[in-house]
């Protein structure tokens, strides 16, 4: 499944083009860190979180990691990806600061529940909680940095936390600099494979077909097709 999802990403991307800008209209040095979590999508049930950094609208960075420690709540895992943005965020602020620049981190988080855990001071009824991860406590307090509130539907972290419907992904991708105007939406790959299957016609070696869609087939440069779920590598030689 991963692999086909990564395909596809290729398949869909293969002809988009990434802009990168400097927005001469925003706060000089405005550092944007946008996060999110999907809470227990990972292998071993582990969270993901994903975030982008922005330095006055210019895109630096997109991550997207395996959170190490287990969540216990979706709110928790939101705390913990608003930690590693942040601690991003801070890196940046300290690298300009070497700079002779000040700037100001805004961090963004679509979690309402995370929202509240960064805004106040202590663990409260989440005292399993690692100290760590209250740092950014301390941080809103000071306001060495500003926590933000929005949509689900304009947060570009969102993209690199799970899988995305093509037309959910290409807006939020969209919003990352992503131009899809020279992408079709019909996007096909085809790739070489070992242990792919020969065609019954030609004797040629099949390659695998993928379009964005998801539709995963094997074709042979003479037009011939099988498709995925016929096709055995232990007992299939040629076509019948």
């Amino acid at each position: 499944a991963h692999v086909k999802r990564l395909a596809r990403y290729v398949s869909g991307t293969k002809q988009a083009r990434l802009h990168l800008r400097v927005d001469r209209n925003m706060q000089n040095n405005r550092i944007d860190v946008v996060v999110d979590a999907a809470w227990g999508s990972a292998l071993g049930h582990k969270s993901v979180s994903g975030f982008v950094v922005r330095l006055q609208g210019f895109h630096l960075m997109a991550f997207s990691r395996t959170q190490h420690v287990l969540s216990q709540s979706s709110a928790e895992a939101e705390l913990v990806a608003m930690n590693a943005g942040a601690i991003e965020g801070v890196y940046l602020k300290n690298l300009l600061k070497e700079l002779g620049e000040d700037s100001t981190i805004y961090l963004y988080t679509d979690s309402q529940s995370g929202m509240k855990i960064a805004q106040r001071q202590g663990v409260g009824r989440l005292k399993h909680l690692a100290l760590r991860e209250l740092w950014i406590q301390r941080a809103i307090i000071e306001h060495k940095m500003i926590l933000i509130k929005i949509a689900t539907e304009v947060n570009a972290a969102d993209a690199l936390t799970k899988p995305l419907s093509i037309a959910r992904f290409r807006s939020l991708m969209t919003m990352l600099g992503m131009d899809f105007s020279n992408a079709s939406p019909l996007s096909v790959l085809v790739v070489q494979c070992p242990d792919a299957p020969r065609c019954s016609l030609c004797n040629s070696e099949m390659g695998l077909r993928i379009t964005l869609e998801g539709t995963v087939s094997w074709v042979c440069r003479c037009g011939l097709q099988l498709s995925w779920s016929e096709y055995d590598p232990v007992s299939y030689t040629h076509l019948t």
